[in-house]
């Protein structure tokens, strides 16, 4: 195995060490999780779910057998309570993934409004039991620097503990886990986007921009031209007024090559989030 993704397997188990730790402190119902529909948040989700099958199986598999064969499985456990502070002009990608995954984790999912503090605030007071919110930040994140696994909020915020499962770990790391467990992400991070906010602030990042395709459709349009196979050649004898219509339809012909070139481009322009190189570079997507 790789030594980086050695190194994501460590930082899983760890992982799970917090959230273990969190639940036994807080409780299932004590404590919520922070969703965005953003690729972190959604590596919590799975680790999440995974360690409360795990630390409450038995009552899990009895939950099971009293609802039937016909029960999902992923909706045996108690509804996750979680929190979502929504942008004002959010990718309709985001938004229907996290109502994907809402269905399939069970989640009991509030949408508040931005900003984060006063979001805090109006969740605090609906939900007054929570004590806890498992975020998803890491440490190369702005501001990630100084904070532990379980750091409070400031004196002058809602009063939450924050939970920070995977605060060590790498960009790497999470595509590493997001596709070796083979689990559904947004799908804009298959065209580009490396770090999601609200359309206004957030494009594909142009380190994923792929090199161009287009020598390989001039060369296509050379060879319909006549300078390559003759398909579209005009005939030496030909009239001038069979000359012009001639030029008039190779004209129209590479018109459409063109054509076909932007479209092919608009949807191949950026390779996918997880082949971005470097982590450091996650933020070039960013405006803000």
């Amino acid at each position: 195995m790789h030594e980086r993704d050695q190194q994501c397997w460590k930082s899983v188990r760890h992982a799970v060490q917090v959230i273990e730790e969190a639940l036994s402190r807080y409780g299932p119902q004590g404590m919520s999780l922070s969703f965005n529909g953003g690729k972190d948040c959604t590596v919590i989700l799975h680790l999440y779910v995974a360690v409360l099958y795990k630390m409450m199986g038995s009552e899990l598999n009895k939950q099971t057998d009293s609802q039937g064969p016909s029960a999902s499985h992923h909706q045996q456990h108690c509804p996750i309570p979680s929190i979502y502070v929504t942008h004002k002009n959010p990718f309709g990608q985001v938004e229907r993934f996290v109502d994907d995954e809402i269905e399939r984790y069970n989640l009991d999912l509030l949408r508040i409004p931005g900003p984060m503090k006063e979001a805090l605030g109006a969740y605090h007071t609906l939900k007054g039991d929570i004590k806890a919110i498992m975020v998803g930040t890491r440490r190369d994140d702005p501001h990630g620097g100084p904070l532990k696994p379980f750091t409070p909020t400031d004196p002058s915020w809602p009063p939450f503990m924050r939970v920070h499962p995977i605060l060590d770990w790498t960009y790497h790391d999470i595509w590493t886990f997001l596709r070796a467990i083979n689990v559904p992400y947004c799908g804009l991070y298959d065209l580009g986007y490396t770090s999601l906010g609200g359309r206004d602030d957030t494009f594909p990042n142009p380190q994923l921009r792929r090199l161009s395709i287009g020598p390989f459709f001039e060369s296509a349009a050379v060879a319909r031209s006549g300078q390559g196979n003759g398909m579209a050649s005009i005939p030496e004898q030909s009239t001038g007024v069979e000359c012009d219509e001639k030029r008039a339809e190779l004209l129209e012909e590479l018109n459409q090559v063109d054509k076909t070139l932007d479209r092919l481009e608009e949807a191949f322009l950026f390779g996918p989030a997880w082949k971005l190189a470097g982590g450091e570079s996650e933020r070039c997507g960013r405006a803000k």
